[in-house]
């Protein structure tokens, strides 16, 4: 098991209250909200990124990438659901590769 890093995680995570029946709620919600259809329509530059740890809805981040034309797909190997917390230098390493990747 992890160690939470300090601040934004344990802050989130002292305020959420935690239930079954929300967790089955916002699954239910969630069902039907699709928009895999209106990706193509994106034309900015777009890097989508993932923790490999993050256990929701794995496999959107191929699908969000593979159907926004030029995204990029970064995995952070050791991150769960917040890269950018969990692993800091290596994220902002990648989104600063990325902006300075984007046309002038």
């Amino acid at each position: 098991m992890r160690t939470r890093p300090p601040g934004v995680i344990a802050d989130v995570d002292q305020r959420t209250i935690y239930s079954a029946a929300a967790f089955n709620r916002g699954n239910q919600l969630l069902a039907s909200y699709n928009l895999v259809s209106q990706l193509p329509s994106i034309n900015v530059s777009t890097a989508v990124h993932y923790g490999a740890g993050d256990i929701w809805r794995f496999g959107d981040d191929e699908k969000l990438a593979k159907n926004i034309r030029g995204a990029t797909l970064k995995y952070f190997a050791n991150s769960g659901h917040w890269p950018f917390q969990e692993e800091p230098a290596e994220f902002i390493r990648y989104m600063r590769s990325f902006i300075a990747s984007l046309p002038g």
